[in-house]
């Protein structure tokens, strides 16, 4: 299992005086399974959330997506703390018995 993380686009226009930063996606064997998400104006962490498959439909109340975003309350101060803590972060969730959604990325 290899993790590697990618960059998303810059933001332009106005939406980039509040976001400056660039969210980083985060991928297992070259397939995105969630992302890093960063400072904004009202924010001031980095934040990780890790894309997963619900153990039951109903759990969120959405019958129709059999996948849901799991955050995490760990806040880090910098995008480099927040690598770092990716895998230990991915090894509990897979530790606790849920199974990472991959999603696709149309780029490649």
């Amino acid at each position: 299992m290899k993790i590697t993380f990618k960059r998303q686009p810059r933001e332009t226009g106005l939406y980039l005086v509040g976001h400056p930063y660039q969210d980083v996606d985060i991928k297992v064997d070259k397939k995105v399974c969630g992302y890093i998400n960063s400072p904004s104006w009202n924010k001031n962490s980095w934040d990780v959330w890790i894309t997963v498959i619900k153990k039951d439909i109903m759990e969120d109340g959405n019958p129709n997506c059999k996948w849901g975003n799991v955050p995490f309350k760990k806040k880090f101060s910098t995008e480099e703390e927040a690598r770092a803590a990716v895998p230990n972060l991915i090894a509990s969730v897979l530790k606790k018995g849920y199974q990472l959604y991959f999603s696709v990325d149309e780029k490649e």
